[in-house]
């Protein structure tokens, strides 16, 4: 984007010159703090399960995949909004330069990404942890889990 283009797009915040009247808060530390605590607590919870699940059973199943899957799309979630924060993210956009501020939307546009699919990759691994208790009873329909797996490929993907 170049200065011409950015400054039309910026001119309803007033004159791109001059600095803008509210500080120049940066919030993407806090950002950063929040992000790895939750990865580290669903990390640790994930690693519970598969521990357990190892122990009981001696194998790992596709569920357990998908819920390495998950965690990995999380961790490329938070390192993507860790380089976006240092480039600026957590701070008005008029207090970033242009460079930045490109790369800044960038690596966020990648870090959504993640964030719509590793939930949904977690919530497919549920669905095939229902599906394998299910599979012990046949008077069970499996349909609706596959209804729900296409629905959460469906809106998220």
């Amino acid at each position: 984007m170049s200065d011409n283009a950015t400054a039309a797009a910026l001119a309803g915040f007033g004159d791109p010159s001059t600095p803008p009247p509210w500080p120049d808060h940066n919030q993407g530390p806090l950002l950063n703090r929040v992000i790895w605590t939750l990865l580290a607590i669903s990390g640790l919870v994930a690693a519970a399960r598969l521990w357990t699940k190892w122990r009981k059973t001696r194998r790992l199943y596709w569920d357990d995949g998908l819920i390495i899957l998950a965690w990995l799309l999380g961790l490329a979630h938070a390192t993507q909004m860790a380089r976006a924060v240092q480039h600026g993210l957590g701070r008005h956009m008029l207090y970033i330069d242009n460079p930045q501020r490109e790369i800044v939307i960038r690596l966020g546009v990648w870090a959504l990404m993640c964030a719509y699919l590793s939930p949904m990759v977690g919530r497919i691994a549920f669905c095939v942890t229902i599906y394998y208790l299910t599979a012990t009873d046949s008077r069970i329909p499996k349909w609706p889990i596959w209804v729900i797996v296409a629905g959460q490929l469906l809106v998220n993907a």
